[in-house]
């Protein structure tokens, strides 16, 4: 079983491990680029490959295309080799989605964060729906690598508890223990790290990025949580907070009235536009982030003026983000992006006009998508990657 290939430890299995890696992250491969990304003996190689086969760990795929001779066999990952669960715990909806050793999702479900979803409720249907999702695929617990959360922060990582959020509909996300009440339902390792993180985590795992990237994920709604992935490693703050890029000061006041500075999240949150629509609005006021969203996609002209005005104060934001970290991918989501484009192309018209040196960090700016599972794909391959560490 994979879990008990996980957990050994001896130099035989290290290596073994280092090859299921590298098939894991970049296979198909044959045996010669096994070779060159291993810096392992032909003989060394062969021996895992056999092994792994053995174990049912991994599978012939394909041969590769031959420059003469007989065509080199092509190795994949085993994807029914073991399963693991990511959770998306955000302000508007948690996700729970059971993926395959390719991380492909094999099932998930969701539910609405509301006013009732106080971290009990929450952590309940959590566990309820993860035992439907084990039953209904017969997985055993030995077949179950773990259980990875993407939550807002900020988080306490080494003892799995969120903090003290803010914006939550429901009252009681203080200093919630969540790995702790998980464990008592489920025998599993879980691991927890803010949304973001785990977004651009999971969007370095689908695009099998070079280790050498550099990755900016934002997530725009109730606040701005931003994740850096470099180097394949996810650029962690001590205090587990994904949303400090937001709290970057884009306008400041006096030093006698600091208390007025405004940083990007107030220029940019859904309740920010909300209250600055209801301010001027001579009809009936906006009630919700929904409704907000609703009058965008219907074409309100004023809802629309609002939050293009606010894309501007985005693209600066997202141009400092830029000019202190230089990423080569820069991927934006958001829900206003779903219902209004022109925002999205705004907000990268802006932050071009700030670049510094555009020329030499241009950066790929992308639209990121709500249907990629991306937080809960992510929360998955933090699993998975613990077992290297």
């Amino acid at each position: 079983m994979l879990k008990d290939f996980l957990k050994q430890t001896s130099n035989k299995y290290i290596g073994m491990k280092q090859v299921y890696q590298h098939i894991h992250h970049q296979g198909p491969l044959t045996k010669p680029q096994l070779m060159e990304l291993t810096k392992m003996k032909q003989t060394t190689i062969t021996r895992y490959l056999e092994e792994l086969a053995e174990l049912q760990l991994i599978k012939f795929s394909k041969y590769d295309a031959s420059t003469g001779g007989r065509p080199p066999a092509m190795f994949e990952i085993q994807p029914s080799g073991g399963f693991i669960i990511g959770v998306d715990l955000s302000r508007i909806h948690t996700e729970i989605v059971l993926f395959d050793l390719l991380f492909t999702p094999i099932e998930q479900c969701s539910f609405p964060m509301t006013k009732q979803h106080t971290p009990q409720v929450t952590i309940g249907q959590i566990v309820d729906q993860i035992q439907i999702i084990i039953k209904k695929h017969n997985i055993s617990n030995q077949q179950l690598l773990g259980i990875g959360l993407g939550t807002v922060g900020p988080i306490d990582r080494e003892n799995g508890t969120i903090i003290n959020p803010r914006y939550f509909h429901a009252p009681g996300w203080e200093e919630v223990a969540i790995v702790k009440a998980l464990q008592e339902h489920f025998a599993l390792r879980i691991r927890i790290d803010n949304g973001a993180n785990t977004a651009v985590l999971g969007e370095y795992k689908r695009m099998k990025a070079a280790k050498e990237q550099t990755i900016l994920y934002c997530i725009s709604g109730r606040g701005l949580r931003c994740g850096v992935l470099h180097q394949g490693q996810i650029i962690q703050n001590k205090i587990g907070d994904a949303s400090a890029f937001g709290e970057m000061i884009l306008h400041a006041a006096s030093p006698v009235n600091m208390e007025h500075n405004q940083t990007l999240s107030q220029f940019i949150s859904l309740e920010t536009l909300k209250e600055k629509v209801n301010q001027q609005l001579d009809r009936g006021e906006i009630d919700s982030s929904e409704e907000l969203l609703q009058r965008l996609n219907e074409g309100d002209p004023f809802v629309k003026e609002v939050v293009l005005e606010s894309a501007y104060y985005y693209g600066i934001g997202i141009a400092n983000m830029i000019n202190i970290i230089s990423p080569d991918r820069i991927i934006l989501n958001s829900p206003i992006l779903k219902v209004f484009p022109a925002y999205y192309e705004k907000v990268v018209e802006t932050a071009k006009a700030y670049i510094y040196r555009l020329d030499r960090h241009p950066g790929n700016f992308e639209m990121g998508s709500e249907d990629e599972n991306a937080v809960s794909l992510g929360a998955a391959v933090m699993v998975f990657n613990s077992f290297f560490e």
